[in-house]
């Protein structure tokens, strides 16, 4: 699989692992396969083993609780979101979505962005 991520490392903060700076431009469309909506362009700005950061237009309407579905390459994966906040931007928004089902060649790229460096045991068990 060929995506162009430009990765950065990101910050532990408060999570699991750490989170990945991305920009890819990928299709989102909301709903589940049985009744999603036309895709939107929206953009991936980081991921991490749990879940990613989208930068999309309001008009993608996903509020906490909302399914969708990512197209990475013709590559497709579930994802829930998570919280939807306002940025700087006018129209734009920033919604956290949590992996629900990763394509396998999607979770073997995630794997190999995040896996490099990874906390070791001790660090997840501090983290608890």
């Amino acid at each position: 699989m060929t995506v162009a991520f430009e990765a950065d490392v990101g910050s532990f903060e408060r999570r699991i692992g750490r989170r990945i700076d991305v920009r890819p431009e990928i299709p989102v469309a909301v709903g589940g396969p049985d009744g999603a909506s036309p895709p939107e362009r929206a953009t991936m700005v980081d991921v991490s083993v749990t879940g990613a950061g989208l930068e999309g237009p309001e008009s993608l309407s996903m509020s906490p609780g909302t399914a969708a579905r990512l197209d990475i390459e013709g590559r497709v994966s579930a994802v829930r979101v998570a919280r939807a906040t306002a940025t700087d931007q006018p129209g734009v928004i920033h919604y956290g979505v949590e992996f629900t089902t990763l394509h396998p060649d999607v979770r073997e790229l995630v794997n190999d962005l995040v896996g490099e460096g990874r906390p070791g045991e001790n660090a997840w068990y501090n983290a608890i």
